[in-house]
């Protein structure tokens, strides 16, 4: 059985009103300032295999091709995934 591709695009300009744990409990205070530990949008993507042409991508990518991207690869079939393969990266049609 497969599992859902989740991304969560987070709304940078909104505050984080409260933060809760089991050990501390709920602490409520509106923060307004940067969030460490964070992930962002951008990133690196590198590949390397047979397949693969060397090159830069001139496109940016998405994180929901990654999965996609990998089971092409793999010659695995991902019917239900909301992402693509990344185009430019075979040197050679999958």
């Amino acid at each position: 059985m497969g599992h859902p591709d989740i991304l969560v695009e987070w709304n940078r300009n909104a505050p984080i009103a409260s933060v809760s744990s089991a050990k501390i409990g709920k602490i409520d205070k509106v923060y307004w300032d940067s969030r460490t530990g964070d992930h962002k949008p951008g990133g690196l993507f590198c590949v390397l295999g047979s397949c693969i042409e060397p090159k830069r991508l001139k496109q940016p990518i998405s994180l929901i091709d990654l999965a996609p991207t990998i089971a092409s690869l793999l010659d695995v079939q991902l019917p239900k995934s909301d992402g693509q393969p990344i185009s430019g990266v075979f040197s050679k049609p999958k």
